[in-house]
C-alpha cells in the first residue's frame, strides 16, 4: 500500500508542477501582448497622478516599442517627446541593469513651467553703528 501512495504522490506533484510551468508560460506569453502593454501604459499613467501621459503606445513589454507622444510635468518643467522608438533587453533587469538596444525620437522639447528656485548666497547682514 504504501508503493501505492508514492506513485499516487509522485503523479499528482508532477501534475501540480506541469500546471504551474504551464500557468508561468502562459503568464510569460500574455506578457509580451500588446494589451499587456497597454494595461501597464494605464497603470503608469494612473500612478503619476496625471503628470504622466503617453499617447499611441504599440509593441510589446519585451520590445520594441514606439510612442507617439510622451509628456511628462515636474513641478518646474514639462518635458515632451515624440515618435519614440526603443528596443530594450529586459533580461538585464534581473541584474539591476537597463539595457537599450535601440533608442530613437523625433522631437525633444523642455518647456520651462516656473524658473527654478536658485539659492542665493548673500552675505550676512552687516550691522552700522
Amino acid at each position: 500500500m504504501p508503493l501505492l501512495s508514492l506513485k499516487k504522490f509522485v503523479v499528482y506533484s508532477a501534475g501540480i508542477l506541469s500546471g504551474l510551468l504551464l500557468l508561468v508560460g502562459l503568464l510569460a506569453w500574455l506578457l509580451g501582448t500588446e494589451p499587456a502593454l497597454q494595461w501597464c501604459v494605464q497603470q503608469a499613467v494612473r500612478l503619476s497622478n496625471g503628470r504622466l501621459t503617453l499617447h499611441a503606445v504599440h509593441g510589446s513589454l519585451y520590445g520594441p516599442l514606439r510612442i507617439e507622444a510622451l509628456s511628462f510635468q515636474s513641478d518646474e518643467k514639462r518635458y515632451e517627446a515624440k515618435e519614440v522608438n526603443l528596443d530594450w533587453a529586459p533580461g538585464a533587469l534581473l541584474k539591476q541593469h537597463i539595457q537599450l538596444t535601440r533608442f530613437s525620437l523625433q522631437q525633444l522639447s523642455i518647456i520651462e513651467i516656473r524658473p527654478a528656485r536658485r539659492a542665493q548666497n548673500f552675505p550676512p547682514p552687516c550691522i552700522c553703528r
